[in-house]
């Protein structure tokens, strides 16, 4: 099984309302964008996800980088998964592998149209 941390940053991101308003977190850019995206995440993440993973979140230090912030938003995923989080998926299964995300109707139905094709 795989995560995306991008895609799913993105993904908690539009419950907000404009995924790509903050989206350039990459590159020399990276400083200011992993700090405001950090925030928003905080924001959406206590709305979206259950109070015992937004606790575990609460002691995440903040990334100062690109790199720091893939880890964490991977971790958030591990974590809302492990402890069977409603609003985190996997989309998949053994024959093709599987990929953690934040749940998104359009996406399941979108990947499941994939899996029956292949």
């Amino acid at each position: 099984m795989e995560s995306h941390p991008a895609v799913a940053a993105w993904l908690w991101l539009r419950l907000a309302g404009e995924p790509n308003r903050l989206w350039a977190y990459k590159g020399s850019k990276a400083g200011v964008a992993v700090a405001a995206l950090w925030s928003e995440l905080l924001e959406t993440w206590g709305a979206v996800l259950s109070d015992n993973v937004v606790e575990a979140i609460a002691v995440v230090p903040e990334p100062q980088d690109d790199d720091e912030f893939d880890a964490a938003v991977g971790w958030v995923l591990g974590k809302a998964l492990a402890a069977g989080d409603p609003g985190v998926d996997i989309l998949g299964n053994a024959t093709i592998g599987g990929f953690a995300v934040p749940c998104d109707d359009g996406l399941r139905a979108a990947f499941a149209a994939f899996a029956m094709e292949n």
